[in-house]
């Protein structure tokens, strides 16, 4: 064995598999704090999630978590024991649960999707606070992730900011559902507002021509003068034709016999070039 290879062996270690992906996370001698110390003075619970063993604090947990304060303190079964089982929890969202409550890690985008699932399961408010505070300031996560994770743990705030900094179409369109029943009925006014500001439309205030077209990139361009309304002949305020194949014969011949530049009789016309012809 490399000299590489034992050294990445003793930092790490496979802990369970997961959809047939192995889970790992740091020893826990090498972490801020170690859950792994069995000092009877130090941990007054035992709490086993999947097979593994935290040795934890039941104050610091009920401190952070109205379930833990109710399982612990509370006139359930599992006041009395001295090692609880939990379960529907991963080993990796659990020791970074742990570790956050102490203050020993900060949220990112790796550990945010776990911590907001047990935050919001066990009622710990300062631990979703956190959550709430990264997802809506420093996540890097597409905006659509961040949108659907504010309205599966219904955080107003955090769906307002969203939507109002949309500043295209394409994103738009990434919010919304494929099926318009899921809608978030709380956001339909807002979703609305954004739809006409992104369009160029103000309620209440009236359109100013020329319009604007908004491709899918924020671009905007005028619409032709063609596209505007055309006057109609049938209306009495609209102008007068131009000279053109749409007036009538007769009033062709008619402006030709009477303009003064021009024969009276076509074949005046006609001698006349030729006249002019020969005599040259």
């Amino acid at each position: 064995m490399s000299r590489k290879t034992d050294r990445s062996n003793r930092k790490r270690k496979r802990v369970g598999w997961d959809n047939e992906l192995a889970v790992v996370i740091p020893r826990m001698d090498e972490q801020p704090i170690n859950f792994e110390d069995e000092d009877k003075d130090m941990h007054d619970v035992v709490l086993v999630v999947q097979g593994k063993k935290f040795f934890c604090s039941k104050i610091i947990l009920a401190k952070h978590s109205g379930i833990m304060k109710s399982m612990f303190f509370g006139p359930y079964e599992e006041r009395e024991k001295k090692e609880i089982e939990l379960h529907d929890v991963s080993i990796v969202d659990f020791n970074n649960f742990l570790l956050l409550i102490h203050g020993a890690l900060e949220v990112n985008d790796e550990n945010l999707v776990g911590l907001l699932k047990l935050s919001n399961m066990w009622l710990a408010p300062i631990p979703l606070k956190k959550c709430r505070d990264f997802l809506m300031n420093e996540s890097e996560k597409p905006i659509k992730d961040r949108y659907d994770l504010s309205v599966q743990y219904d955080f107003e705030d955090v769906k307002t900011s969203i939507v109002k900094n949309v500043t295209n179409t394409y994103e738009f369109r990434q919010l919304i559902p494929d099926d318009i029943k899921t809608f978030d009925p709380s956001t339909m006014a807002l979703f609305l507002e954004k739809s006409l500001k992104l369009n160029g439309i103000t309620p209440g205030k009236p359109e100013v021509w020329p319009l604007y077209n908004i491709d899918p990139y924020g671009c905007e361009s005028p619409i032709s003068q063609r596209h505007q309304r055309a006057p109609s002949p049938f209306r009495r305020d609209s102008p007068s034709p131009p000279h053109g194949r749409n007036r009538g014969r007769a009033a062709r011949r008619r402006e030709a016999r009477e303009s003064p530049s021009s024969p009276s009789d076509e074949s005046d016309f006609r001698w006349d070039n030729l006249n002019w012809n020969i005599n040259d």
